[in-house]
């Protein structure tokens, strides 16, 4: 891959520590090679993405706020990102000089979750293609285009409205009681993780003025929340796995991210589905590389589609774990070597692995393999578990103190801060991830169990 500027696209991104758990300086200049094709990753937590084009062979320069263990680990530099709620990329030219000068000789790809990005591009050199890679991005992620797609396929899409719309207001509420009774949410752009759903209430309602341009107001379907993960080259669509989500609730927020677990089978029906309408939404807008459906399996046992997203999301890093133990199981070769270099071929137009489509092998099943029931006994293929641990106290956290602890075996700690952090109440502290069998009986879990209780509140 040849190092010019080039922005792939826009992927908004998985969840993250605390803020403020590393203050790093600027690194010294890094003199480029052929011989280990580079690429710059920006989001507000890379680090999973980071993992994944390290294991690829790529020099990473990674560009998110809190450059934890992990990241710097695998990341030739990294440059902290400046909190844009407090101060603006012109007010720190140390920032945007080294930006500029990464993006203008490595490609660049936008992991996701930073919010006010907007304000971040406009420090990138970018060339028309760039433009028309991230207005790609930016198509795929707009409601109209979903509910377009949903209906043209056959697929429940919520009823969703934007927050400019005339007709949608105080006022015109079917009854102003649904205000109370958790009907709708308020979706608000540039967030992830859960971080921009809340209840819509009487309170939000009189700040409208202030919203950010493109919330949406969506009405909300009880059922057991999924996201699948899928890859394009702008022409073909493959599946790279679903992932059932966890959620927590912290404050006024009610769905903030707390993990997932997967690869999950589907029916035949429901990956038909899925991917019909994944095909539809990449003709409508011509959109190249990783991208996640969000949708819930309701009490009627049908799914509804709930938002697409052009990101790299929380959950791939389990997929591609599930990717790496299944050709090692089953001696097939990997035709690539990451996710993220699946990623970066496929912006390139490339045509897709086929072992995305694997169906039949006889050694064992790919982690997409489309099984019978999503509760089929027989199945004895673990699955990989990913847990955010939120703090339920304040505490000073020390990543080395964590460290010594006797972890459960197979359990490894992710995002851990770089030095002792003051976190308050409800702030993320780390990341397990393990992986889980039908073996393993209850006293397993409850031993995962006291493992998550005794990172929360402090060791």
């Amino acid at each position: 891959m040849t190092q010019k500027s080039k922005t792939y696209q826009t992927l908004p991104a998985m969840q993250a520590p605390a803020e403020g758990k590393a203050e790093l300086n600027l690194l010294e200049p890094h003199a480029f090679s052929a011989a280990s094709p580079s690429i710059c990753l920006i989001g507000s937590s890379v680090r999973a993405a980071a993992e994944s084009a390290k294991r690829a062979g790529y020099n990473v320069f990674s560009v998110d706020h809190f450059g934890d263990r992990d990241t710097l680990a695998v990341s030739k530099q990294h440059l902290p990102l400046p909190n844009f709620c407090k101060t603006s990329p012109q007010q720190d030219g140390a920032f945007q000089a080294q930006l500029a000068d990464w993006t203008r000789v490595l490609p660049t790809i936008f992991v996701g979750g930073v919010r006010f990005s907007s304000q971040l591009l406009t420090h990138l050199q970018l060339s028309d293609h760039d433009q028309h890679l991230i207005a790609f991005s930016k198509q795929l992620q707009r409601f109209d285009c979903l509910r377009a797609a949903c209906k043209a396929e056959g697929i429940h899409f919520p009823e969703t409205r934007s927050l400019a719309s005339a007709e949608f207001s105080i006022a015109t509420l079917e009854a102003r009681s649904e205000l109370e009774t958790n009907s709708w949410l308020l979706k608000q752009p540039d967030h992830c993780g859960g971080l921009g759903v809340r209840w819509l209430n009487a309170n939000l309602v009189n700040r409208f003025p202030s919203l950010p341009s493109g919330s949406v107001f969506q009405r909300w379907i009880p059922g057991r929340l999924f996201g699948t993960s899928l890859l394009s080259n702008g022409t073909e669509v493959a599946i790279l796995g679903t992932c059932r989500g966890r959620f927590t609730r912290l404050g006024d927020l009610p769905f903030v991210y707390s993990g997932s677990c997967g690869p999950v089978p589907l029916t035949s029906d429901l990956k038909n589905a899925i991917l019909r309408l994944s095909e539809s939404l990449v003709r409508r807008t011509g959109f190249r590389g990783i991208f996640n459906l969000d949708w819930v399996m309701t009490t009627s046992a049908q799914p509804s589609v709930l938002e697409v997203n052009p990101r790299w999301s929380g959950s791939v890093e389990l997929l591609e774990r599930a990717w790496l133990a299944w050709h090692q199981r089953s001696n097939v070769e990997a035709p690539f070597r990451s996710i993220m270099d699946w990623v970066i071929r496929a912006i390139q137009g490339e045509q897709l692995p086929s072992c995305l489509s694997l169906e039949g092998k006889q050694a064992s099943l790919p982690p997409n393999r489309v099984l019978a029931q999503d509760d089929d006994s027989t199945v004895d293929e673990p699955i990989w578990v990913k847990r955010i641990i939120f703090s339920r106290r304040e505490q000073v956290f020390d990543a080395d103190a964590v460290l010594k602890m006797r972890i459960l075996s197979g359990v490894s700690l992710h995002d851990l801060p770089l030095n002792p952090v003051t976190a308050q109440y409800g702030e993320p502290l780390c990341t397990m991830v393990f992986p889980w069998s039908q073996n393993d009986g209850l006293a397993q879990k409850r031993r995962y169990q006291t493992c998550v209780r005794t990172l929360s509140h402090g060791v």
